[in-house]
């Protein structure tokens, strides 16, 4: 995978459905409102994204792709990206998501 950079404003109104698909291997995310939402692509192995949330005081919700996993979360539910956070997400198997570093959820 190519090193591929974005810098981009999570979708308004959270929701797995409605937000945008993270495509770029470091992504820099502004919600611009609390809980703001983008989404992981489908989890293949080998996949990897590092994603930041440069906002000062807004969470950011990620999401796995339709079925997929991040952490222990059940499926389809939303990682809480903290303000002023990063995190790696990666895949080693299939519809499954581990965050780096490796936070509760």
């Amino acid at each position: 995978m190519d090193d591929s950079y974005a810098n981009k404003a999570a979708t308004a109104g959270g929701g797995q459905s409605a937000a945008a698909t993270i495509t770029a291997t470091h992504t820099t995310s502004t919600p611009a409102s609390a809980n703001d939402s983008e989404t992981l692509p489908k989890a293949a192995p080998g996949l990897h994204f590092d994603v930041a949330n440069i906002h000062a005081t807004n969470n950011l919700n990620v999401f796995p792709s339709s079925g997929d996993v991040i952490n222990a979360l059940s499926a389809n539910a939303a990682f809480a990206l903290a303000a002023v956070k990063s995190v790696t997400f990666m895949c080693t198997a299939p519809g499954q998501w581990w965050t780096n570093p490796r936070v509760a959820s």
